[in-house]
């Protein structure tokens, strides 16, 4: 595996040429992503917590990797975690929720602009959003802080009406999401889980009859997401498991991201009875080795897990678990090899790491016990003089998820530096033969350093220095966007603007996110086409589809009187004796897999440059009708509805454009869609635009509409989203694009799927 060293932040030492490193691995990132993924439903968003630094493991890189893995949100505490994730060019919805009276002045307006939504958790606090979102002129997204028991930050219930009059009499607020933290979900069946349960889900009831629908309700932290589904609402919120440690048991494979080394810097021979340490606290029971390794609790390892902890050493013999001895100093520890070691001054020593990667590794949560603390405090505490190598994303074939806590690249049981690729702090070996051959790997790209597009590095290029402590300042990171996602999805976080929009009377918007909390009481969807101000149906051109090769023919031709099938009823028309060039074809399914197999038919024509108008109400099919497309053009990621990000980009597995899926339906005014700037995506990708219909033809001077409805006396009121239900699927094309491209060959290929192809009403230009 290879080695990514990252830029190193501002430290008085030179900790890239120190002996401790943290080796992370993005591809355990990724994996534990992907399982927590799993373990939600489909419609439960997951945010990626990368506060502190990404739990020291480096913001930029858990963020990369959680986005791989599946998660469609990042979280963090401080608004400049925000700020450093958006001008690496992170491109997905960012939740901060920590700022103060002070900071908030400075850095508000700066948020509400870049489009990150704020945790808010106080009316003065609340005060202070509004007014940075008149000067930013735009409407901050805003996640209301409900204190449910925790006594910590957020609102109490009975203060909410104040924040939702405030709310209400705003032009600059949208109240976007309620959020809140239980405080012992760690302690599966505590009965505080139900009861801060039930206080939510009141308080958003009662928010709701305030200030509208919340589109995003969530609660569920890691301990939550892996043992309480009742809790997960709209989005669960992972920090530590994300990172692959647990906080409850799981049946879920879980690894560790970090791998924390350093070095032996000496060995010594002792007899029994000599002390070792501050304090004398330890005294040999026999003649023995010991070893002293450079770290201590000046990189972060805790002086109260003295003679408790124990770490591995990377012998000639093999890995050897031996024990920490006597105190742990700020700089350096030591550890009892035991009589005749045959470790080396030099070697390496696993603090802790992954025992699924080698089963003799202790892990964070070993030293945590060793402590009398937790997984999350060892974690962050691994500070700046600790240099961070990062291993980089691995082909997915080959994503074991494992952090490499056997022989890294590089490394061999001369104790040559497991990061030496990575760094200028290569060590000589000591004893020993020469380093095994390194497997060739994906080149591997710093964290918010990635080349070019098309850039490769030279040959002969000097190894970029190893990020120290993960820095998260802003220098360190917006230098460059971050390395591509490959992996996952990337998704367009909505604009301050894209506040919540009237409601288009006869369309209701969509509402699947919000069914795990819905009020069963409340009122039904009105669906009322009749009701002043509705949308009226697009009228369609329709087109007969005739077998061209009968009008080679005159004499095959339909004759006067009769239509494309030779039914009385039509009037002459003296043009069917040449071919007709179908502007539109209406086309019948009864299931959601037909409804698929359409778009797949109409993506074999995808290429770049090409955008797709879907319009229809809801349940008509539009995100089924979309899962179909990308199938076929064989695109990254799962399809759903992006109907709280905006914008979902989903990359080509192999060859071609990739895939914009975009719903349009907050976005009412043009600025709205500049924001988006869908456009400049529309050059290289293929645009399937949900709700688009009058929102985004100006795109191009070429497009096809699509016009999905569901089957006529179909219950408004009943399952809207029950794909098996008979749809009606009008494809129309327009512009330049498509004046050689005939549908009455696709209709062809329709019906040789299968499909039914409904006949329609003949129209002709003079």
């Amino acid at each position: 595996m290879t080695e990514t060293a990252a830029s190193p932040a501002p430290f008085a030492e030179e900790p890239g040429i120190a002996p401790p490193k943290a080796r992370i691995s993005k591809d355990a990132i990724r994996h534990n992503a992907r399982q927590i993924r799993s373990a939600l439903d489909e419609q439960t968003a997951l945010m990626a917590v990368v506060k502190a630094d990404g739990y020291s493991h480096g913001m930029m890189a858990a963020a990369e990797a959680a986005i791989a893995g599946g998660a469609t949100w990042l979280g963090v505490a401080h608004p400049g975690s925000a700020l450093a994730l958006t001008r690496a060019g992170f491109d997905v919805p960012i939740l901060t929720w920590l700022f103060d009276p002070t900071t908030a002045l400075d850095v508000l307006p700066e948020l509400i602009s870049a489009g990150i939504d704020i945790g808010v958790g106080s009316y003065e606090l609340l005060e202070l959003v509004a007014d940075a979102g008149r000067t930013a002129d735009r409407r901050a997204r805003v996640h209301l802080k409900i204190d449910t028991g925790m006594g910590r930050g957020g609102v109490l219930p009975e203060d909410l009406p104040k924040m939702a009059t405030m709310i209400r009499g705003s032009d600059y607020l949208h109240a976007i999401g309620a959020m809140s933290h239980f405080h012992s979900a760690d302690v599966p069946g505590d009965p505080s889980i139900d009861e801060q349960m039930r206080v939510f889900t009141e308080a958003c009831d009662a928010l709701a009859d305030e200030v509208g629908p919340i589109p995003l309700r969530h609660i569920a932290n890691s301990a939550a997401a892996l043992t309480r589904p009742d809790t997960h609402c709209d989005m669960a919120r992972v920090g530590v498991a994300l990172y692959g440690y647990p906080p409850v048991e799981t049946d879920l494979d879980l690894r560790p991201a970090m791998t924390l080394t350093t070095r032996v810097a000496e060995i010594k021979t002792v007899q029994a009875g000599q002390t070792s340490g501050y304090g004398a606290t330890y005294t040999c029971a026999e003649s023995t080795d010991l070893g002293l390794l450079s770290i201590g609790y000046g990189d972060g390892l805790h002086r109260a897990a003295s003679g408790r902890g124990w770490v591995a050493v990377r012998t000639d013999e093999g890995m050897k678990v031996v024990p920490q001895v006597g105190r742990i100093s700020m700089d350096q520890m030591v550890v009892d090899l035991g009589p005749s070691s045959t470790a080396h001054a030099g070697d390496e020593a696993i603090v802790f790491g992954d025992p699924a990667a080698n089963p003799d590794v202790p892990t964070a949560e070993d030293w945590a016990r060793a402590a009398g603390t937790i997984s999350y405090e060892v974690l962050t505490s691994i500070n700046a003089r600790v240099s961070r190598v990062v291993l980089d994303l691995t082909d997915e074939d080959e994503d074991t998820g494992a952090a490499d806590d056997s022989s890294t690249a590089g490394d061999s049981d001369s104790g040559a530096d497991p990061a030496a690729t990575a760094g200028p702090d290569a060590e000589a070996g000591a004893e020993g033969g020469a380093a095994p051959t390194e497997p060739a790997d994906p080149a591997p790209t710093a964290v918010g350093d990635a080349p070019a597009a098309g850039a490769t590095a030279a040959p002969d290029a000097a190894p970029a220095p190893v990020m120290p402590g993960g820095a998260s300042s802003d220098a360190d990171y917006v230098q460059s966007p971050p390395t591509p996602v490959t992996g996952g999805t990337r998704v367009t976080v909505p604009s301050a603007a894209s506040a919540e929009r009237p409601v288009r009377t006869g369309q209701e918007p969509p509402t699947e996110n919000l069914e795990p909390i819905a009020d069963e009481a409340g009122p039904a969807p009105v669906h009322d086409d009749a009701l002043p101000g509705a949308l009226e149906p697009r009228e369609q051109k329709t087109w007969t589809i005739v077998d061209q090769s009968t009008l080679t023919d005159p004499s095959a031709a339909p004759s006067a009187g009769t239509d494309a099938s030779g039914a009385a009823g039509s009037p002459a028309d003296d043009t069917a004796q040449i071919p007709i060039t179908a502007t539109s074809v209406q086309v019948d399914t009864s299931t959601a897999e037909e409804t698929r197999r359409v778009a797949q038919i109409l993506a074999e024509q995808a290429q770049a440059g090409d955008l797709i108008v879907l319009d229809g109400p809801l349940g008509a099919g539009k995100t089924t009708f979309t899962q179909g497309f990308g199938s076929q053009m064989n695109v990254r990621g799962t399809i759903a509805s992006p109907t709280f990000v905006i914008s979902r980009v989903h990359p080509p597995l192999g060859d071609g454009p990739s895939l914009v899926h975009v719903d349009a339906y907050r976005l009412d005014d043009d600025w709205d869609i500049e924001d988006l700037d869908l456009d400049s995506d529309l050059q290289d990708s293929v645009m399937l635009v949900e709700w688009g219909r009058d929102r985004v033809e100006h795109l191009t001077d070429s497009y096809r509409s699509v016009q999905l409805t569901r089957a006529e006396g179909a219950d408004p009121a009943g399952d809207v989203d029950d794909p098996e239900e008979p749809r009606t699927i009008v494809i129309t094309q327009t512009g330049p694009r498509y004046e050689d491209i005939d549908l009455a060959h696709l209709a062809d290929r329709f019906r040789g799927a299968g499909l039914t192809v409904r006949d329609h009403h003949q129209e002709t230009s003079a």
